[in-house]
């Protein structure tokens, strides 16, 4: 794509990008801060204060989403934090509640 017409394809902000994808701010920060073809505009501020204002293109918000889909589809990768069903008690049998205070102990009997 030449430099005028990505000049001129829409552009998003990182809260635009939050929205669509719901995902958190860092993690969108996360993403895109580094990309290439990313407009990182930078106001340092008074103070320690530092404001970044990432302006993230069409093309690069396509491109970043095709490599996040292609990772989490890729068959034989490792998940980080597979699902585990943990069996806590056979749910065909019933459970039998016992008293737990004096006055229902004396019922029973």
């Amino acid at each position: 794509m030449g430099q005028q017409a990505a000049a001129l394809e829409k552009h998003y902000r990182v809260q635009d990008v939050m929205e669509m994808w719901h995902f958190s701010h860092p993690v969108v920060t996360r993403e895109f801060v580094n990309e290439p073809g990313v407009i990182r505009l930078e106001n340092h501020g008074i103070g320690k204060r530092k404001y970044v204002t990432l302006s993230i293109p069409e093309s690069v918000v396509l491109r970043v989403h095709v490599r996040l889909t292609q990772q989490t589809l890729e068959p034989g990768s490792p998940a980080r934090h597979p699902l585990r069903v943990i069996k806590l008690r056979n749910s065909n049998t019933a459970v039998i509640q016992k008293a737990r205070h004096i006055t229902g102990l004396k019922s029973l009997q």
